[in-house]
């Protein structure tokens, strides 16, 4: 509801934190968190989103490389 809302960035703190915690956070982390940093860091949101995107590729999970990288051509 908060992506729909365009309101992700409210869970900025959240992820910081978790971020700071857990380093090597799995994908969906990655794309959740990149999505939130677009208005205040689109570099740093470019970066979790291109490691989320490598990581499907790793998993062989292409649909969700594509939503990825579907978000990178958008912004």
């Amino acid at each position: 509801i908060l992506y729909a809302e365009n309101r992700l960035d409210n869970l900025l703190p959240v992820f910081e934190e978790l971020d700071k915690v857990e380093s090597d956070s799995n994908a969906v982390f990655k794309v959740f968190y990149g999505l939130s940093l677009f208005e205040k860091n689109p570099e740093l949101a470019r970066k979790h989103l291109t490691e989320a995107a490598r990581q499907f590729h790793a998993d062989s999970d292409i649909r969700a490389e594509l939503v990825v990288l579907s978000f990178l051509v958008f912004y």
